[in-house]
């Protein structure tokens, strides 16, 4: 009479220790070989099969494959996908979902099949079959979905500072748009003054001028400090000609003694053209240079009735003013000059490109404003000595006026330069750099090619290439991937392999810094690696892919490598996947050793001969550091080619060794 319960409960206690098998053996490996989304479909087609074969036949053998399905299947398998998936979802919603899954949808399922059981008693086979049939469906949805959802995820729990407020605002609903101006303009009534004019500054650089009214009205009651700031804004807008704000401006003037905000108020005034030279004419020879600017402008663009022969001698006063400031001794002079000279000036550019070679970053930065006013296609000659001057001047308002000017001036020709001086750019830089060239067009493009080819170019500029060549031509860039990318794996190994098993080759040197190198090469290879298949459409946010790889946490890597399989080629997906994912070093050293046999014979001195050739200033650093230190043959002979070969940091250092 015991029989059936003791057949069920060995049935259970081998199903229970096939649990605790696959859970410590084989999910893991199973989910790192063919992924979580094949995982997915393996719960459904079990009960599937399990409901078509018993509708074919009863038998016992149904019966255990049953108990095993129900008490493993979903145990092991099925639980741990859940858990997996969940990770997919929204962050705030995970709890929930949890919550919902556990202590709902199971029991309203459990009640529900109960009652189907009772109404339905001989064909419930037939539900079974059925309600499989709509798992495996679902599974096949979630499976579609769930790669996307996680570089949502991915993206909803990133920063990105450099998009513009424009570029949000993009990518909003037009409900949520409309909602978060509500916000903005709420936030105007805000007792902080620095929230009041964070809020006006987010409206104006919407550019929409529909809200123009509210904001004036609110700049209105402004601090001092804050109208001020305000002018700054509304100067650069796109409407700052309307006449709504040169009313509310003139009645600030009258309103406000605040000589600070009376001067910035009348250059507003006197750049459109709203001032008449007779009521600033004494400003000419004051000493203040706040007068003097509002003066300048006056004469230059007034809009005030005056004779043809008034019009031309004031704008004549006007450049011979504006000499003299640019003759002056004073920095600030100088600025004020350049910031005042006009386009239409014989000499006007000559003079700005003589003082863009100026010692001080200030002026050069005035001066490379000042070229945007006479920047044409007639300028190509000058595009060298621009580029050269990007490279010795630090400064980012000077480098960002520069690139704006190659932009006007789109001179093929000098494509090469702009992206080797990248190196050093900041990321706005960069990005304009980018736009700056893909305005150039398709003549770009063999140029592109050949600097993604080339090994001695900085892994940066390559990056910079790829993205504009994937927005220009994306097919052939698709066209040369799998070449580039299968010579970038082999570097990575390299870098990986020796930075691994020098330290062992020679025990008795202190190579800890050798190493770190060598890893931070293979970093920035598998880096360039993620950008060029970004580039190449392979992937969405390539940036953010490369940031998730390097973390710390475990998740956001996993989550990263995910996205990569499901998203790029499978080809080189599956060449890649040992530089990325968990696997032992050992493993991947034995990969290296395997298919770069002839290159892992290189002695200690070859590897730092290979460093120096490197297209990475921290390489050829550490390799000419170190074989100074360890005095190795010829090493005079390398620190003299490097003093040859190089300029900056790295001229000044080889010296330096070189005098020891």
């Amino acid at each position: 009479e015991n029989s059936l319960a003791e057949f069920l409960g060995k049935i259970k206690a081998f199903v229970a220790t096939g649990n605790i098998l696959v859970g410590l053996f084989f999910y893991r490996r199973s989910i790192k070989r063919i992924g979580v989304t094949n995982m997915l479909l393996v719960p459904p087609l079990v009960f599937t099969f399990l409901y078509s074969e018993w509708l074919i036949q009863e038998t016992l053998l149904i019966a255990i494959l049953g108990v095993i399905s129900v008490d493993g299947v979903l145990f092991t398998i099925e639980d741990n996908n859940f858990n997996l998936l969940v990770k997919a979802a929204p962050l705030k919603l995970r709890g929930a979902l949890r919550f919902i899954n556990d202590s709902f949808f199971e029991p309203v399922g459990l009640f529900f099949s109960s009652l189907f059981l009772i109404f339905l008693q001989s064909r419930h086979i037939w539900l079974g079959f059925s309600l499989a049939l709509v798992f495996l469906i679902v599974s096949f949805v979630l499976r579609h979905f769930y790669p996307r959802s996680i570089l949502l995820n991915l993206q909803e729990n990133s920063i990105h500072f450099e998009r513009r407020i424009k570029d949000w605002l993009r990518r909003l609903s037009r409900k949520e748009q409309k909602e978060i101006q509500e916000d903005i303009l709420e936030a105007l009534k805000s007792p902080s003054e620095k929230m009041q004019l964070l809020a006006f500054q987010t409206l104006i650089g919407s550019q929409d001028k529909k809200n123009l009214a509210k904001l004036l009205f609110y700049a209105g009651r402004f601090s001092e400090e804050g109208k001020l700031a305000v002018l700054e804004q509304l100067d650069f807008c796109q409407f700052s000609n309307d006449p709504s704000i040169i009313e509310t401006i003139g009645r600030w003037l009258e309103e406000n003694p605040s000589e600070k905000l009376q001067k910035r108020a009348q250059l507003y005034l006197a750049k459109r053209g709203f001032l008449h030279p007779e009521k600033v004419a004494d400003l000419l020879d004051s000493g203040d240079l706040g007068d003097k600017a509002i003066a300048i402008t006056t004469f230059k663009h007034s809009k005030a009735q005056q004779t043809p022969e008034n019009i031309a001698l004031n704008k004549t006063i006007a450049k011979k003013e504006i000499d003299l400031l640019l003759k002056s001794d004073s920095e600030e002079n100088k600025i004020l000059g350049l910031q005042l000279i006009s386009e239409d000036s014989p000499d006007g550019l000559e003079k700005t490109i003589k003082f863009l070679e100026s010692g001080s970053a200030q002026v050069a930065a005035a001066a490379a404003a000042a070229l945007l006013k006479f920047s044409s296609k007639s300028l190509s000659p000058f595009a060298l000595k621009i580029i050269e001057r990007m490279g010795e001047v630090s400064d980012s308002r000077f480098r960002l006026c520069c690139l704006e000017a190659l932009g006007i001036i789109s001179d093929s020709s000098t494509i090469k330069e702009i992206i080797k001086e990248s190196i050093f750019f900041r990321p706005a830089e960069r990005r304009l750099a980018e736009t700056v060239i893909l305005k150039m067009g398709l003549k770009t493009v063999p140029v592109l090619i050949a600097l993604i080819k080339d090994l001695k170019l900085h892994d940066r500029c390559r990056i910079l290439a790829g993205k504009i060549l994937g927005r220009i031509a994306l097919p052939q860039l698709q066209a040369n991937l799998r070449e580039i990318i299968d010579l970038e794996i082999r570097r990575a190994y390299f870098y990986l392999y020796f930075g691994h098993t020098i330290q062992k080759e020679y025990p008795l040197y202190d190579l800890k810094l050798l190493e770190n190198a060598l890893l931070t090469g293979f970093q920035s290879i598998v880096s360039f690696i993620i950008h060029l298949l970004g580039a190449a459409g392979s992937l969405e946010e390539g940036d953010l892919l490369v940031l998730s790889l390097h973390s710390k946490n475990t998740k956001a890597q996993a989550d990263a490598i995910e996205t990569l399989e499901k998203n790029c080629d499978s080809h080189i997906f599956n060449r890649i996947q040992p530089l990325i994912d968990d696997w032992p070093i050992e493993e991947k050293l034995k990969i290296y050793e395997k298919n770069y046999a002839v290159s892992t014979r290189l002695s200690l001195t070859e590897l730092l001969n290979t460093l120096e050739n490197s297209a990475s200033l921290f390489d050829r650093t550490i390799a000419s550091s170190l074989k100074a230190k360890f005095r190795m043959p010829k090493w005079r002979e390398s620190l003299r080619e490097q003093i040859k070969s190089s300029d900056g940091p790295l001229h000044q250092y080889a010296y330096e060794l070189l005098k020891q």
